[in-house]
């Protein structure tokens, strides 16, 4: 064969065949870019909702470690505040039971004082009395004459009472 006579074509397939380029083009031109447009800005809107969901995800993990961060800070600050809370509570206790204990001994010992002055004031009571009593008994004795006997007798009385106290 030697090369394509086109007179010999009949006419209406030279013109179908013409039509359908003509269609290929036109269709191409009216419907494949439009289409083709569309397809590629849908294409591209996925692609920036997809990068915008990854963006969001990320701030959002971002968000979770730093809130994560801040928790741990509170919960280390809560747990340092109890721990100065209980420190304080001792170091107040300890206080406490100083000023009790120095109390304790302030009242001890004005209670020893106290007792030592009464016991004083006992003996200086006892010392008079005894001032009076022998002061007594010689007015006894002096008044009435006094022999050996009873000289003797009032010695063997009064050992007897010190021997008994």
């Amino acid at each position: 064969m030697e090369g394509l006579d086109v007179s010999k074509l009949p006419l209406d397939l030279l013109l179908n065949i013409l039509n359908i380029i003509l269609l290929f083009l036109i269709t191409r031109f009216l419907v494949y870019k439009p289409v083709k447009k569309f397809m590629q800005e849908r294409k591209d809107r996925i692609e920036k909702e997809k990068a915008d969901a990854e963006q969001q995800l990320r701030e959002a993990n971002d968000l979770k470690e730093e809130y994560s961060s801040l928790l741990a800070d509170a919960d280390e600050k809560a747990r340092q505040t109890v721990l100065d809370g209980e420190n304080e509570a001792k170091k107040r206790s300890a206080e406490i039971i100083g000023k009790a204990n120095d109390e304790a001994e302030r009242i001890r010992k004005d209670a020893e004082e106290k007792a030592e002055k009464e016991k004083g004031e006992a003996l200086e009571s006892m010392k008079g009395e005894v001032a009076s009593l022998a002061v007594s008994i010689s007015e006894k004795i002096l008044s009435r004459e006094i022999t050996d006997k009873d000289n003797e007798r009032i010695v063997e009385s009064f050992l007897k009472d010190g021997d008994n106290a």
